[in-house]
């Protein structure tokens, strides 16, 4: 019997493919873009909210701690809602959530639906970052997954940067501008938005699921196809997995208490 763990050591054992970047690039650069535009843009977007809409004390003291407890929250949640229902699953809803909530922030008609879409939004950016890593450890190889997962992080960064070179505040105006136009924090905010829905499209269309997941989720028989079809768009030969030797290749996850594979049995 084949075991989630030597799954993953088989997964781990695979070389570095075309397959792989491309995970990498729609699961993990796309993702971590779009996460950073949102959150570098959020600032911007808020003073000149707070310029249009009269925030009573409540509704700052709301949105103030909407950053804290919605991410919070959010990323509690995310971990074991992969695991019920899958890892793409669930970052495509996170994405969704985040892309929409995120470009109606500008056009909030009230306090009141500034402060709900506030929560929604970072409710959803707490999970895209920690769902995509996971999916991405668990097909990327061993021997490169630990640079190709810490080489998101700098590009999380890029929206700040951007927007910190771009953006200015005109006080007198009261307004803000971007290379110098004026515009205003619905334009800006569905402008920044506009990734999210690019890695939202990106992962629906090249994105696979992980077989440790399929192995939990459907059992044995899907989990060896999707294996199977991972070695192939690797262009990799589908290696004799530890168990098969013995005449079955049936799959079981551990049932041991802190599997270091980290999948819920």
């Amino acid at each position: 019997m084949v075991t989630a763990a030597e799954l993953a050591d088989a997964i781990g054992a695979l070389r570095l493919s075309r397959f792989h970047i491309a995970q990498w690039l729609f699961a993990g650069v796309l993702v971590f873009i779009a996460n950073g535009a949102v959150g570098a843009s959020l600032p911007w977007i808020e003073l000149d909210l707070r310029a249009r809409l009269e925030l009573t004390p409540l509704a700052e003291s709301l949105i103030l701690v909407a950053a804290p407890f919605g991410a919070f929250v959010g990323a509690l949640a995310s971990g074991a809602l992969s695991d019920r229902f899958g890892r793409r699953r669930i970052l495509l809803l996170a994405l969704t959530i985040l892309g929409a909530a995120h470009a109606s922030i500008g056009v909030a008609p009230s306090p009141g639906a500034l402060v709900v879409l506030l929560w929604l939004r970072y409710f959803a950016y707490g999970q895209p970052e920690g769902i995509a890593k996971t999916l991405l450890a668990e097909i990327l190889p061993a021997r490169r997954r630990g640079l190709l997962l810490n080489l998101v992080h700098p590009i999380w960064q890029l929206g700040g940067i951007a927007l910190a070179l771009t953006t200015t505040w005109d006080a007198e105006a009261d307004s803000m501008r971007v290379l110098g136009t004026p515009v205003t924090g619905g334009q800006l905010a569905f402008a920044s938005a506009l990734p999210a829905f690019v890695a939202l499209l990106a992962v629906a269309i090249g994105v696979r699921e992980s077989p440790l997941f399929t192995l939990h989720a459907r059992g044995p028989a899907s989990a060896a196809l999707a294996f199977q079809a991972l070695c192939k768009r690797c262009g990799a030969p589908t290696p004799t997995l530890p168990g098969a030797a013995s005449g079955t290749t049936e799959m079981v996850a551990p049932a041991a208490e802190g599997d270091s594979v980290g999948m819920l049995s």
